[in-house]
């Protein structure tokens, strides 16, 4: 996927990109709040994912930190929209 230089999704998953994109036009658009939960039980789901890997070694994670692949921001930006 062809991304441009200002794209504020530069660095998230193709998977990411997509859910936060459908759930914000959803969200402004106030439309279909079964799909939104849905895409919020994903982007939660993959926020839990980042927080498990980005932990040391020692505690399960692989090692590489909150800095590797944009893990702080895509968490941040998932924690945003999965949790009140």
């Amino acid at each position: 996927m062809f991304l441009q230089a200002d794209d504020p999704l530069e660095g998230y998953t193709d998977s990411e990109r997509s859910w936060i994109r459908e759930y914000d036009r959803l969200l402004r658009q106030k439309a279909n709040p079964d799909r939104r939960r849905e895409l919020r039980d994903k982007m939660a789901g993959q926020r839990k994912l980042i927080w498990r890997v980005a932990r040391e070694t020692a505690k399960g994670g692989d090692g590489k930190g909150w800095e590797y692949g944009h893990r702080r921001a895509r968490y941040a930006s998932l924690r945003a929209r999965t949790t009140s």
